[in-house]
């Protein structure tokens, strides 16, 4: 076993990514190669949105304003924040447990998800239920 390394160390090594990252990205933007944010886009509303993906997709349209039913807020407990997949399903995050719980398997192979468990990796193409729409237990 080797020896515990000393304090500050991976700190520093930490400190050192960061700035080799930050440090190149005026660099990007000046060339015009900044990496793109994934968008999505919502059909059924004729809406882009451009998203971070380190937010679940609920967030995202939280944070920008898009009218989403939500009353657990994220918890995977009422569902209302689900949506369907039209194109790019392999784009976004992995099933969650959560998720078959709520929705059940066959939702979840028809392209349903939840808002409040996915994130998008990629450029998607969904389907989000307006806010009139009432639901039931499962869509």
């Amino acid at each position: 076993m080797s020896p515990p390394a000393k304090p500050g160390v991976y700190l520093k090594e930490i400190i050192q990514h960061i700035y080799l990252i930050t440090s190149s990205l005026p660099r990007l933007f000046m060339e015009g190669r900044m990496p793109k944010q994934p968008q999505v886009f919502i059909a059924n509303r004729a809406l882009t949105i451009t998203i971070n993906p380190a937010y679940s997709l609920l967030n995202n349209y939280l944070m920008q304003g898009v009218p989403v039913q939500t009353l657990c807020g994220g918890r995977a407990g009422c569902g209302r924040c689900r949506f369907r997949v039209l194109e790019g399903a392999a784009h976004l995050s992995p099933v969650r447990p959560a998720e078959i719980a709520r929705l059940g398997e066959p939702l979840i192979a028809a392209g349903w998800r939840l808002s409040c468990q996915s994130h998008a990796l990629r450029d998607v193409t969904i389907e989000l239920p307006e806010m009139h729409e009432e639901f039931d237990a499962r869509p």
